[in-house]
């Protein structure tokens, strides 16, 4: 499990409909913290090795791998608070 507390409080407070994001969804959140990593990197804003670390975790959720690690349902990621966090923890967690 690479999700962490917020996750799991949204799981257990909000069990609206039972259905997950799309993998769509999640490719586009995905895309945009590789790309901030890379640029970010780039910059010296962020450690290299950190910064190769979220592009690995990305790329092998671009992939099709750890799809299991984003439980929330659908309708609670307009929150925020469960859906947007859960992207960096588990790229980083990779």
């Amino acid at each position: 499990m690479y999700w962490g507390l917020q996750t799991l409080r949204a799981q257990e407070n909000f069990p609206i409909s039972g259905i997950k994001e799309p993998p769509l969804m999640i490719d586009a959140y995905v895309l945009l913290k590789k790309a901030a990593a890379q640029a970010n990197t780039e910059l010296g804003l962020l450690p290299e090795n950190i910064g190769r670390a979220i592009v690995q975790a990305a790329d092998e959720i671009l992939q099709g791998n750890l799809r299991d690690q984003f439980p929330t349902d659908i309708f609670h990621q307009g929150a925020g608070t469960s859906f947007l966090p859960k992207r960096p923890s588990v790229a980083c967690s990779a």
